[in-house]
């Protein structure tokens, strides 16, 4: 059952994906979502964010579904990098690690949260998204293979994750480059076109259920 494309986002599922949009028209500065659950593969085709990354990207990436938070928020993480040569404090300075920070998709009822994935304190902890999701999850079977390259486009390139590594107070941790599983750290500031931003999408459905409720009323059931 490989994965599939869901653009409908009240029927969610972990192994679903949607098309978004990414552009980032100054380097070493965060860029802007756009056209988020609104694109076919075909309508996106020739238009992809290339697996490396770019510093002044513009084009589409696939958010992946692999979980619900203890929110009960659906998580969805990047299948690649959607830019390099942006540091961690750039990332940090505009709400995108711990917590995150809300930004607008265009889509009502819905609130979108946008952060970085943790990536474990050190190469020892595997207690974190990174290890979690993409090196030992295959999605409730969407995907043969865990940790695939296919899937991830981890290979050659880091990703930026929210962790303080043990190294020191300054340093981050990384993940990817020479195997999935990989675990590596660096200072905050470093820019350099081998690390990017994978972003985690968190979804809240702000629907109101309707409920109705029924009655007897001298033998008529009613609304």
């Amino acid at each position: 059952m490989p994965l599939t494309l869901n653009n409908d986002l009240k029927n969610l599922k972990i192994g679903d994906y949607v098309w978004c949009k990414y552009t980032a028209t100054t380097s070493r500065q965060l860029g802007i979502f756009s056209d988020f659950a609104t694109k076919t593969d075909e309508e996106v085709a020739g238009q992809l964010i290339p697996a490396t990354s770019s510093d002044t990207s513009n084009g589409y990436f696939r958010f992946i579904c692999v979980d619900k938070d203890h929110l009960g928020r659906w998580k969805l993480i990047a299948d690649r990098n959607i830019q390099h040569s942006i540091s961690w404090d750039t990332l940090n300075s505009e709400g995108m690690t711990n917590t995150g920070r809300e930004v607008n998709l265009n889509l009502n009822n819905y609130k979108f949260t946008i952060r970085l994935l943790t990536g474990g304190v050190s190469s020892s902890d595997t207690d974190n998204e990174w290890t979690r999701y993409i090196v030992n999850s295959t999605l409730n079977g969407a995907i043969s293979t865990q940790g695939d390259n296919n899937v991830w486009n981890w290979q050659n390139i880091y990703s930026w994750t929210s962790t303080v590594n043990t190294y020191g107070s300054n340093r981050r941790t990384v993940r990817g480059y020479p195997s999935v599983s990989y675990s590596n750290y660096t200072t905050s500031d470093w820019l350099n076109y081998n690390i990017g931003f994978r972003p985690v999408l968190l979804i809240e459905s702000l629907y109101t259920p309707t409920v109705k409720y029924l009655f007897e009323d001298n033998g008529e059931v009613k609304k």
